[in-house]
């Protein structure tokens, strides 16, 4: 339809047209996000960690030639830092290891889905300072890995010292 007045006012009349039913567009996609919104809050329950709590973080990770039904896929003992927002913490590795030069853990921002609650077992514990350390997998049936190596192979070199003086 050409304009009888002119192509001005017909162009003018095209830009007002267009921004009215862009502005209609932003509001149907705001009401129509809010909606959704709506529906996916009604089942969900907010994140339970505070500032402070211990928790681990879901980091699949795959070995070649290794089952992956008995791989760990939680990592941690993490701490929450902040919280962000309903889904998003703020979390640093909670270690004994000493800190280089006053700088802390390595610090991340983690979904809520990544992580669980951290539940130390027994001997996880550091009875010095009250502190969990990072014992990712060093226990095994409450004995440090580390001391079971060092009494195996001093258990060894007893054995090989022993036969060596034995033997003429």
């Amino acid at each position: 339809m050409l304009p009888s007045t002119g192509w001005g006012q017909y162009a003018e009349e095209v830009r007002r047209r267009a921004k009215k039913a862009r502005a209609l567009g932003e509001l149907l996609a705001l009401d129509a996000q809010n909606a959704a919104k709506r529906r996916v809050d009604t089942d969900r329950t907010p994140a339970p960690f505070k500032e402070g709590d211990l928790v681990m973080m879901f980091a699949p990770t795959r070995k070649v030639g290794v089952s992956d039904k008995l791989i760990s896929r939680h990592y941690g003992s993490y701490k929450v830092l902040r919280r962000i927002s309903d889904l998003l913490f703020e979390v640093e590795a909670a270690c004994d290891r000493p800190r280089r030069q006053g700088k802390g853990g390595r610090r991340e921002i983690v979904h809520a889905n990544r992580l669980k609650q951290f539940i130390p077992r027994e001997g996880d514990l550091n009875p010095s300072d009250g502190e969990i350390g990072s014992r990712g997998d060093s226990f095994v049936g409450g004995r440090n890995v580390t001391s079971l190596i060092t009494s195996r192979y001093s258990n060894d070199e007893t054995r090989r010292k022993s036969n060596a003086q034995a033997a003429p």
